[in-house]
């Protein structure tokens, strides 16, 4: 009788443990989150000159379904855009700034800011020129997005125009006896030219 009732408390026991053993640990099993997909951008910033071209990657520890990228922009008019697999094409179309967004499966997941300027160096006038008379006088700025050595050099295709620069700013100057016409003017600085208009006269 003594071994019946032994033997019935091992079988209980046993069944207690086995049901112990079936279940799970607290955080285990498939409630582990899966390791969040870290994604980036080669460049976070762009700026690009009018016309000119530039690509950036889209960039994944893991391997991208690119069927699920997308881009969106917020100034059309600014810069052109075209996805091609993880790359993004660009090409600066007029001068502004946008801002593009990718999204994946819906979800936005990176930014893009693109600024477009006309030239690494520009002289800013109203359309492109500079109008004076005779015994008149302006002041003139250059403008580089670059930084870059040595001097703004400053040159007039005129004997009656005179150029008295200070570094980026030049005064210019026309004479009782300029004849009036239209004029080249140029300022170079690290390499780059930027060509504008005096138009003495008219």
């Amino acid at each position: 009788m003594k071994k019946l009732y032994l033997l019935a408390i091992i079988t209980a026991l046993v069944c207690v443990f086995s049901l112990y053993g079936c279940t799970p640990t607290e955080g285990g099993g498939s409630d582990t989150p899966a390791p969040k997909q870290e994604i980036t951008l080669t460049k976070s910033e762009v700026t690009l000159v009018k016309g000119q071209s530039d690509t950036v990657t889209v960039v994944s520890e893991k391997k991208l379904d690119t069927l699920s990228l997308k881009w969106s922009c917020s100034n059309d008019n600014v810069v052109f855009y075209k996805k091609e697999g993880v790359n993004l094409q660009l090409k600066g179309l007029a001068e502004g700034e946008a801002i593009l967004t990718l999204k994946m499966s819906g979800k936005e997941i990176a930014t893009l800011k693109v600024n477009v300027v006309m030239a690494d160096l520009t002289v800013r006038l109203p359309e492109g020129k500079i109008v004076l008379s005779k015994g008149s006088t302006a002041t003139v700025q250059a403008h580089s997005i670059k930084e870059g050595s040595g001097d703004y050099v400053w040159q007039v295709s005129c004997d009656g125009i005179t150029v008295e620069s200070q570094g980026k700013i030049a005064r210019i100057t026309v004479s009782d006896t300029c004849p009036d016409g239209e004029y080249d003017a140029t300022v170079t600085y690290s390499g780059n030219t930027c060509t504008f208009k005096i138009i003495i006269g008219k």
